[in-house]
């Protein structure tokens, strides 16, 4: 069985690609829909990271 830390960093970083994705969609895309949707991600991202 495989340790939940290795799983656990290819999320983190899955993550961080998928909202790397989503800001750089953000930047070519300024919409009050995509800003929210943007703001959203950051808030959750940053949660992630705080635990």
């Amino acid at each position: 069985m495989m340790s939940a830390l290795p799983i656990h960093a290819n999320l983190l970083q899955l993550f961080a690609y998928a909202h790397k994705a989503k800001y750089l969609h953000f930047l070519k895309n300024l919409s009050t829909h995509d800003n929210d949707v943007f703001k959203n991600w950051h808030m959750l991202f940053l949660r992630m990271r705080s635990d």
